[in-house]
């Protein structure tokens, strides 16, 4: 069996000079409100054990979580596992599109007000999971990246500091969900912003030179785009708005891309 070693998160998007979309999240309430129909619809848990099954957001909103303690790590190696990453990337994709077809076929999309339950994603890593003690295949973990569109384009970018772990067990089963995710409500067409003159950014070349420290001999190239939440706390922690990041700044600093909705 061949394995394939991790893969970093690709690279953000290029920005495009056409509009750019902001995306407004789900109420905290509404999701929560969905979670126990969620765990039933979703992964067939009618109540939640802490020795098998479970389904659970967090308070905050921000988190989901599923597992099942008596489907992995268990003395007999599993039968049915996928064989190869790209097989066990391929049910995991095949769960995130039945996910969102249960969750929309359940009333719960709607009642939440979400577009979906799960967005577009890319894969981080297929890694092989083994038994602790018996050092047996048991079985896979795969970590997505969620990417979502940048505008009338169809070039998407990635949410940073959000990500989308699904265990894959035997039988092609699914084991354990671990989302830092929120659906999303609604996109809007925001006003963009120009990025930042490279020439003003202190970690630049071009910079350096100006204020007379050595090169550092590294071209400078135009930024990219990706997605994070607005703030912390208060309104503008419910929306996802893009961001400018020059893939050659050392602390990989964000740079305002569009104009903050206001609603």
């Amino acid at each position: 069996m061949a394995i394939q070693p991790p893969l970093p998160p690709s690279m953000p998007a290029r920005p495009s000079i056409e509009a750019i979309f902001c995306y407004s999240l789900v109420e905290k309430g509404s999701f929560l409100a969905q979670a126990k129909k969620l765990g039933a619809a979703v992964f067939d848990v009618k109540e939640s054990s802490v020795e098998g099954p479970f389904f659970a957001i967090s308070d905050d909103a921000t988190q989901m979580f599923f597992g099942n303690s008596r489907a992995i790590f268990q003395q007999q190696r599993p039968s049915g596992l996928p064989n190869t990453p790209a097989a066990a990337e391929a049910r995991a994709r095949q769960f995130l599109n039945f996910a969102n077809r249960a969750a929309n076929d359940a009333g719960i999309t709607a009642a939440m007000k979400a577009q979906m339950l799960f967005p577009d994603v890319q894969l981080i890593a297929a890694s092989p999971m083994f038994h602790p003690e018996t050092m047996e295949l048991d079985h896979w973990l795969c970590s997505f990246q969620p990417k979502l569109t940048t505008g009338s384009s169809s070039e998407m970018a990635p949410v940073v500091d959000s990500t989308i772990d699904i265990r894959v067990g035997g039988s092609d089963r699914i084991v354990g969900l671990a989302a830092k995710w929120s659906p999303i409500s609604q996109s809007a067409m925001c006003s963009p912003i120009a990025p930042p003159n490279v020439c003003d950014l202190s970690w630049s070349p071009e910079y350096q030179q100006r204020a007379g420290y050595a090169a550092s001999g590294v071209s400078t190239v135009e930024p990219d785009i990706c997605y994070c939440l607005a703030g912390e706390e208060g309104p503008s922690a419910k929306w996802l708005v893009p961001y400018f990041v020059f893939s050659e700044d050392p602390l990989l600093r964000r740079y305002p891309a569009a104009q903050q909705p206001i609603r």
